[in-house]
């Protein structure tokens, strides 16, 4: 292995192991009122028809609406803050999101929407973004596509998105 692997490779291994100390891992059950919160600093969108590649970091605020007993939750995402660090592009969501946890490692985003903003113009996409629990808990990697529903910003029909390491919590 290279050095710069093994840099690469210890960088991500403090992230995740900071990301658990600062976020309360998901409980077995979560009251009806508590505040989902997440984050992810490497969240990417991409298409295939020239649209510029829009690497981007995210952070969420939340209520939960639903919970099973099991493990499971449902919450709508209220607030999303979206800043690209790459790509001439900008990123702003429309909310709200509805968040599913099921059995604590199965997870969803519906109605994941989004406006894309480049120098031709704004395009909307929306689409439902599974995703699993990664180790340690609290860690998901999301991951699908997104279908645009207006026309504008010289991007294709549909975008991919990705979050490899999306961390969420629930307090309260």
């Amino acid at each position: 292995m290279s050095a710069g692997r093994r840099v690469k490779l210890g960088v991500a291994a403090v992230a995740v192991a900071v990301a658990s100390v600062l976020l309360p891992a998901l409980p077995a059950s979560a009251a009806v009122g508590s505040t989902v919160t997440g984050w992810g600093d490497s969240t990417n969108f991409w298409v295939t028809d020239g649209f510029p590649t829009a690497s981007c970091s995210n952070r969420f605020t939340g209520v939960v609406t639903a919970d099973d007993g099991n493990g499971g939750i449902v919450a709508r995402i209220d607030n999303v803050r979206i800043t690209c660090h790459e790509g001439d592009v900008t990123i702003t969501a429309n909310t709200p999101w509805t968040l599913k946890l099921k059995d604590g490692f199965l997870a969803t985003f519906e109605g994941f929407d989004v406006n894309f903003t480049t120098s031709e113009g704004t395009c909307r996409y929306r689409g439902t973004v599974p995703g699993g629990l990664e180790f340690p808990p609290g860690i998901y990697n999301f991951y699908g596509s997104l279908t645009r529903l207006s026309a504008g910003c010289g991007a294709g029909e549909e975008i991919s998105v990705a979050e490899g390491w999306e961390n969420i919590g629930v307090s309260g």
